[in-house]
């Protein structure tokens, strides 16, 4: 498994002359903590640069304050606190699972939860609801 150490963001993130920012990889390999080693740390060495402004841009509206919204919680996130990811689930009044022992990487160490949430929201979109 990979490192299991929580993460310092505002220390692990790395800005470029582009205006995008990276994580070094050392501390990226939190991110998947329950995915293999050889994996989490390939993932670490080939992420792809983040846009900077995504971490200092107000959204205009938010988006689950009028539409319905699925949460997944990841409870061994070592990034987001899942009782924060709760707080938002709940505040979004998310149709959320919890998923045991799920990284923050959950959509790939925890592929058919997420799929099956994933298709849940589909089949209430083709409802109308």
């Amino acid at each position: 498994m990979a490192s299991a150490s929580p993460m310092p963001p505002r220390q692990s993130r790395r800005p470029t002359t582009a205006f995008y920012s990276w994580i070094l990889p050392f501390t990226m390999r939190t991110l998947p903590a329950d995915l293999p080693e050889k994996q989490a740390e390939f993932e670490a060495h080939s992420q792809a640069l983040t846009a900077a402004a995504v971490f200092t841009t107000p959204a205009a509206q938010a988006a689950w304050k009028t539409k319905p919204s699925w949460y997944a919680v990841a409870k061994a996130d070592r990034i987001i606190n899942p009782d924060l990811e709760r707080m938002y689930a709940e505040r979004a009044h998310s149709h959320t699972i919890e998923v045991e022992g799920a990284s923050h990487s959950v959509y790939e160490s925890h592929a058919k939860e997420v799929a099956a949430l994933i298709e849940d929201a589909a089949r209430h979109a083709l409802a109308g609801k």
